[in-house]
């Protein structure tokens, strides 16, 4: 089991909902965004409501990242969608 310390006493494993990049979401997956690596977009994704702790569905992958943010769809390049860190949803 892979895990890390967070703070003192705090364990968190990783192991079950391994961490990935929004561009390696494959079609039909869904995952919550965890955090986004590149703060020059921040205010971008922030803007959409596209948020830490939301959740998205892909909905396309070339040659655009299509997700499904609630009731809205959103396109990124895949260099963009390359920043956003996320959580991916196991059986989804």
């Amino acid at each position: 089991m892979e895990e890390s310390q967070i703070g003192t006493g705090c364990t968190v494993d990783y192991t079950h909902n391994p961490s990935a990049v929004l561009s390696d979401l494959a079609k039909g997956e869904t995952a919550l965004i965890e955090r986004f690596s590149d703060l020059a977009h921040v205010r971008k994704f922030l803007s959409l409501g596209i948020l830490p702790g939301t959740s998205i569905t892909v909905l396309k992958q070339s040659p655009a990242v299509v997700l499904r943010v609630g009731y809205s769809e959103f396109a990124f390049d895949r260099r963009l969608a390359g920043t956003v860190q996320v959580r991916r949803m196991p059986g989804k």
